[in-house]
């Protein structure tokens, strides 16, 4: 079960919304001088479309780093939550079926953690084994899936959830 976040931000948008956030300190018709740089980085990556939780003005605007990290972890954990429910219900199974979730994303620190929340919200047995794997950046969703494999092939017949971010 694979779900995207809601906004869609293209590299182009986010390229052209940088050039006009970030001007030259001493004239602004002009492109900061590190904008080359910039832009080659981003289309470097490969990545032509970011998926957001929240529209590029708003995920953007100045703000604190603690308010940025409480609202990208609410969205972290709506979305995790939304679709894990979903992939519930299409592999047709309960909360209580559940022996594993393996949790990683990038967005946020927080504790508790991913996992202990969405233990409670899904309904999941206090039992289960968890594994946060959040400190793991951005390789954190190869992990993941490597250490939901290993959980499975340990005890045959378990059935573990993944959520990724």
């Amino acid at each position: 079960m694979v779900t995207l976040a809601s906004h869609r931000v293209t590299t182009d948008e986010l390229v052209d919304h940088i050039r006009a956030t970030y001007r030259h300190p001493d004239d602004p018709t002009r492109d900061h001088p590190r904008m080359g740089g910039w832009q080659r980085i981003i289309r470097n990556s490969g990545v032509h479309t970011r998926y957001w939780s929240r529209p590029l003005p708003e995920a953007t605007r100045p703000t604190s780093v603690g308010h940025r990290a409480q609202v990208a972890f609410g969205d972290a954990l709506q979305h995790a939550e939304d679709a894990a429910q979903r992939a519930l219900q299409e592999a047709g199974l309960q909360p209580g079926d559940i022996d594993c979730i393996v949790t990683s994303h990038t967005t946020s620190w927080a504790v508790p953690n991913l996992d202990v929340h969405l233990v409670d919200r899904l309904g999941l047995r206090p039992t289960v084994a968890r594994l946060p794997l959040s400190t793991l950046a951005c390789s954190g969703g190869v992990h993941a899936l490597g250490r939901a494999l290993m959980f499975a092939q340990y005890r045959p017949g378990s059935r573990v959830l993944v959520g990724l971010r």
